[in-house]
């Protein structure tokens, strides 16, 4: 009988050990949800653009996009984009997301590869959005036909003027080209036009004009006080206003 008793009780002893030593793992908390990524039922149809975590805006309160520009006006001021002058952006059409990018202060070094809006300062006014591609990637998402179709179809699509290049001559002493100027809007634009003006009038405000090989050279620099029209693009680039 008390040899019994020692066995169960030796039982008894390792069951109770056994339970002290169990490991209870704590729950798993869920992963953070990406800021970037929202659900599709958060948002309202009519929203077409968003800052940071919460700050939509909607058609109504959409003044214009104007496509040769890549600017975006808005019908009234919005002090909330200098307190998201470090913040990221997304476009939106039909609840899809389009394109995402950044607001990126122009003192840093780097630049993004995706669209940025420039700030430190903020190039225009809090009531307008300029929306830049630094490297040229193609496709150029700013002008996604998603979007400009949804400008349009809301009556705010500005396209402005297009200025095509037809020919361009290069001599010893300067460089000569050709152009054609296309108004997209339905409405009458004004220009200045160097046939009627005469090309001794049609010039640029003292300026710096930078002539760049295509094939990547170095870049000629012309240091005049005035230059013509002619000499203002090649290559397509261009580096003065006329």
């Amino acid at each position: 009988m008390k040899r019994v008793l020692i066995i169960a009780g030796a039982i008894i002893l390792i069951l109770t050990s056994c339970e002290q030593e169990k490991i209870i793992p704590e729950p798993v908390p869920d992963p953070v949800p990406d800021p970037v990524n929202i659900k599709k039922d958060s948002l309202v149809k009519e929203t077409i653009f968003r800052i940071g975590k919460d700050l939509y805006y909607k058609y109504s309160d959409i003044e214009l996009y104007d496509s040769s520009t890549h600017i975006l006006y808005f019908k009234t001021t919005h002090p909330e984009f200098d307190k998201n002058d470090r913040s990221y952006f997304t476009f939106f059409v039909n609840k899809d997301s389009i394109y995402k990018g950044d607001f990126w202060p122009s003192f840093l070094s780097s630049w993004p590869t995706r669209p940025y809006v420039s700030t430190w300062p903020f190039w225009l006014q809090n009531f307008a959005l300029r929306f830049e591609n630094k490297y040229n990637v193609k496709p150029d998402l700013r002008n996604d036909p998603r979007i400009i179709k949804a400008f349009k179809d809301h009556e705010l699509l500005h396209s402005g003027l297009i200025v095509s290049i037809n020919s361009v001559e290069c001599g010893t002493s300067e460089v000569k080209f050709t152009f054609t100027l296309t108004n997209k809007d339905n409405s009458t634009l004004l220009f200045l036009d160097p046939e009627k003006m005469g090309l001794n009038l049609f010039i640029i405000t003292p300026m710096v004009c930078f002539l760049e090989n295509c094939h990547g050279q170095q870049p000629l620099l012309l240091l005049r006080s005035h230059i013509r029209h002619q000499l203002t693009t090649i290559c397509g680039r261009e580096n003065g206003f006329l």
